[in-house]
């Protein structure tokens, strides 16, 4: 039992251990590039997920009968509120990066043709 465990620490050590050499103590690029990736790539996830369920739900109302047309329009209203919180809570959250200048751009710009002056 005390080898399995001993293995299991020593794993993940073997694991951590180019991550907290490469960090040199600053975490901060384990939640901005990790985990704010994710994030990032979440957030179209769900929105794009949200519109299919609420085009479905459409499909659902155009084929359903009376009865179930009832069912269906609290579906639509609350997928219509789901989908405006969602824009709302986005726009918010880029709202707040501007203002602070918490930009996540971490990329250098790049100059254009028209920012370089030529010399004669």
């Amino acid at each position: 039992m005390k080898k399995n465990i001993f293995y299991k620490t020593t794993l993940f050590v073997a694991i951590l251990l180019p991550l907290v050499s490469f960090a040199a103590g600053d975490f901060k690029w384990l939640i901005k590039d990790v985990i704010g990736g994710y994030i990032n790539a979440l957030v179209p996830a769900i929105f794009g997920i949200a519109i299919v369920l609420f085009l479905w739900g459409g499909v659902r109302f155009m084929r359903a009968d009376e009865k179930e047309r009832i069912e269906l329009r609290q579906f639509f209203l609350w997928g219509i509120i789901a989908l405006a919180v969602m824009a709302s809570v986005w726009g918010l959250v880029a709202f707040v990066q501007t203002t602070f200048g918490l930009d996540n751009t971490s990329a250098p710009s790049v100059p254009n043709i028209t920012s370089i002056e030529f010399q004669d």
